[in-house]
């Protein structure tokens, strides 16, 4: 009966191959700024706008998130093209709130879906009932 025995040289290339892309990728990374958003559990989508500024949604429980409604919220934010946070923003009810996706429209607009179990809050006149996802056109 004969023996299956991997061939180990192909493993070990590509090992090795990855091991000097890791070492490449590491050491010519130019990373141009980073922002520490405080009220961010998670986030889940990044865009960006035809002026350079880059929108950023997830989700937060935190209370230093401006305008936070309560349990688990939605959140977009804006920072400039350096870096710099220019404003924030919750977006939910008294339920929780996933999910939150980004469109850019337009320098002055983008559309935010959020999947909602609010009622209140930024979903008062949610008809469609909790679980469902919500779009709106927001101006920024």
């Amino acid at each position: 009966m004969k023996k299956c025995v991997p061939n180990v040289i192909p493993v070990l290339l590509f090992f090795f191959f990855m091991l000097h892309v890791a070492g490449y990728a590491s050491h010519n990374t130019n990373i141009r700024w980073a922002e520490k958003l405080p009220f961010a559990e998670s986030i889940t989508d990044v865009a960006v706008k035809p002026n350079g500024g880059i929108l950023v949604c997830g989700t937060s429980s935190s209370t230093d998130l401006p305008g936070y409604h309560g349990q688990t919220d939605v959140f977009v934010a804006e920072c400039s093209s350096s870096g710099n946070l220019l404003w924030a923003k919750a977006v939910g009810g008294s339920g929780n709130e996933y999910d939150a996706t980004l469109a850019i429209h337009s320098n002055d607009y983008f559309l935010l879906t959020v999947r909602t179990y609010s009622h209140d809050g930024d979903f008062s006149d949610n008809q469609v009932g909790t679980g469902f996802f919500q779009a709106a056109m927001v101006r920024s």
